[in-house]
């Protein structure tokens, strides 16, 4: 059946602004993809990891004679690198005071600055970031380790062989420029003239880890989910979903440095432990009778879920919002239990590798700053804590990476114009396989690019599939039946004067099609001019130039 249909889309090829289309494979029926102008997205991978839009932030990442300003130095380049190539360079002190070469850049919070290095006639390497109280650490290069560092988070050195290091200093702070020194000793910050080290790769970027290398040249460089991307999610097992989902927004400026947070008779020791993103950012948190908390602005009446990743070094932990009425959910993440007090509700969910989802749900009795304590009255061994996110809206969606700030991640839009021929105009066959739980009226649809001519599958806040034609502007028989939370199979066949609907393997009614606009060249995940976008997963969307039978239908759409 499939091989006589027009259109085929099963999520699983894609690039920045375009999801393939399966059939046809020429490119006339790949859709448009669209989210926003930053990193904000995320999804769950293949390997059930958290993956993000990373940033370089710096530019000429390894050009250090163009972007990059030199102090009491020089630079040679073609030298023996890390991977056996020619792309590293000299930095060669020329004076007995300090060398160093910089980059000027103007950036606020959570960063990781990384270079690989390797000893020269020197054995030090300084990172240094200026601005703030200025952020540093020396890095022995002979023996690989870190040593005399201050105002960071933590720094880190790492062995990649034939004498190289992957060098790292995290910090949050306010900055002017990134620098990288050479240095004759620990502490020290003047050199020898003609002490020299090697270096290659710099990288800046957002988050607590420094991650897999990314090239610039005049203009900053981008990888993992980029602003338009469509997000293939792995979240319901093997096979992927395309994530559709509303604009939101992480209101915690901070959901990952959690000695970012006020404390109270807490302890919190970041990258304590790989965190559901696969890397080391996760963070220990201790608070027997203390807690860490943030205060964040509400509004009175509207409803908030916040959603964090937890995994036990004890058992339990809770979460508590101080807005007059003090909603709390305690989280037992022994027994994947819940209890909740004062109006929250909640859920507990395996993630993998131990780590667990924990949300709570509470609609606000306060306007303005609100004091949340994120974390309090964990057991004597804490909690391990990643990605603390609050949001409004009825219900917990991907998580929103956060540094210093409030993020926003804008709204997906997914659609093809063009493709009349791709979409029967006399008869046809509309088919989407889907879930969604986002409330409102959520839609798929064929039209004309307008409202006034379309067949539209809509998915109700009132728990109903429906059907909705309309032509010239006239609202047709809308045919409907309930549906349970989960996957649907949905299809809407017409022609032959008259339209029908199917849904899970029963077709559930018939309309007559009366005067029918056949006009029709756009497929979109939403109603045919942007509005009531669909939002929640799709397994597969498929289109026919003809009308399949009731027994084809009937097979197509069973579960």
């Amino acid at each position: 059946m499939i091989n006589d249909a027009s259109l085929v889309m099963i999520p699983s090829g894609y690039k920045d602004g375009t999801l393939y289309s399966v059939k046809p494979t020429n490119g006339d029926g790949d859709f448009t993809f669209s989210r926003g102008s930053n990193l904000a997205a995320t999804r769950v991978n293949s390997e059930g990891l958290i993956e993000k839009g990373r940033e370089n932030l710096l530019l000429q990442s390894n050009t250090f004679d163009t972007t990059w300003t030199l102090t009491g130095s020089t630079l040679t380049s073609g030298q023996s690198d890390k991977d056996g190539g020619t792309d590293a360079w000299l930095l060669q002190s020329n004076n007995t005071g300090q060398s160093f070469v910089k980059q000027i850049i103007a950036l606020t919070g959570v960063k990781s600055y990384s270079v690989f290095a390797k000893a020269g006639t020197s054995d030090f390497l300084i990172l240094y970031a200026v601005g703030g109280g200025d952020a540093r650490t020396f890095f022995d290069l002979a023996n690989g380790t870190t040593e005399t560092a201050s105002n960071n988070i933590t720094n880190k050195i790492e062995d990649v062989g034939n004498g190289w290091y992957k060098c790292s200093l995290i910090f949050d702070k306010t900055i002017s420029d990134v620098r990288l020194f050479v240095a004759d000793s620990d502490g020290v910050y003047n050199s020898g003239n003609g002490s020299n080290i090697y270096i290659q790769d710099a990288q800046l970027e957002s988050g607590l880890v420094a991650t897999e290398y990314i090239e610039t040249t005049t203009t900053t460089a981008q990888a993992g989910i980029l602003e338009d991307m469509p997000r293939l999610d792995y979240s319901g097992g093997s096979c992927p979903s395309l994530l559709l989902e509303p604009q939101r927004s992480n209101l915690n400026d901070q959901s990952e440095y959690f000695n970012g947070w006020s404390q109270a008779s807490a302890t919190v020791t970041d990258n304590a432990i790989i965190s559901p993103e696969g890397v080391q950012n996760g963070s220990l948190v201790e608070c027997t009778s203390g807690r860490i908390q943030k205060n964040i602005s509400l509004t009175s009446g509207s409803t908030y879920v916040i959603s964090l990743f937890a995994k036990a070094n004890g058992d339990y932990f809770s979460v508590q919002v101080l807005d007059g009425t003090n909603p709390a959910t305690l989280f037992n993440l022994s027994t994947e239990s819940t209890s909740d007090s004062n109006g929250a509700t909640s859920t507990i969910e395996e993630f993998g590798n131990g780590w667990y989802r924990c949300t709570m749900k509470f609609t606000s009795a306060y306007t303005g700053a609100t004091t949340i304590r994120g974390i309090t009255s964990t057991d004597t061994n804490g909690v391990y804590v990643y990605g603390w996110q609050i949001e409004q809206g009825s219900y917990p969606t991907s998580y929103i990476p956060t540094y210093g700030s409030s993020v926003t991640r804008s709204a997906d839009s997914c659609y093809k114009t063009g493709i009349s021929s791709l979409i029967g105009q006399t008869e046809g066959t509309l088919f989407i396989e889907a879930s969604s739980d986002e409330g409102g009226f959520r839609t798929f649809s064929v039209s004309d690019g307008s409202i006034s001519n379309r067949f539209t599958i809509a998915f109700d806040s009132t728990s109903s599939i429906k059907c909705i034609p309309v032509f010239s502007g006239t609202v047709g028989s809308q045919l409907s039946t309930t549906y349970t939370s989960g996957i649907n199979k949905v299809a809407i066949t017409y022609g032959d004067s008259d339209y029908a609907l199917f849904v899970n393997g029963t077709k559930i009614s018939t309309g007559v099609l009366g005067s029918f606009n056949s006009d029709l060249d756009k497929v979109e995940f939403a109603q045919g001019n942007g509005g009531n976008a669909f939002f929640g997963t799709s397994q597969q969307a498929i289109l026919f130039t003809s009308k399949l039978t009731d027994d084809e239908a009937i097979e197509l759409t069973t579960l």
